[in-house]
């Protein structure tokens, strides 16, 4: 958000989905980022503490780290006044940010 809103050149934040739910008091301020794109990995859980030492190696990894879950972040998004588009494949993406450049 800081690097969104301290410069006009276009932003796109590349998250996954746990870190975007759990970090969405960033989106509390009161300015426009027009100049700011999210794209959520949406894997339905953290499953990149799958190829993390430790946590990718404990039984209980699929509870307390992967934490699965079925939200998309189209409420989230109407929550702050953002457009939302659910993007599956590489050439939606791809459409979907080409008016940004």
């Amino acid at each position: 958000m800081g690097h969104a809103l301290s410069s006009e050149v276009p932003n796109i934040l590349i998250t996954g989905d746990l870190a975007f739910f759990y970090d969405r008091n960033a989106f509390w301020h009161n300015y426009k980022l027009s100049n700011l794109r999210i794209v959520v990995i949406n894997n339905q859980g953290g499953v990149i503490f799958n190829l993390i030492d430790g946590p990718g190696n404990i039984p209980e990894q699929g509870e307390y780290f992967i934490t699965n879950q079925k939200l998309t972040a189209n409420h989230l998004a109407n929550e702050f006044g953002f457009d939302y588009i659910k993007i599956d494949t590489t050439k939606g993406l791809k459409n979907g940010l080409k008016d940004f450049f």
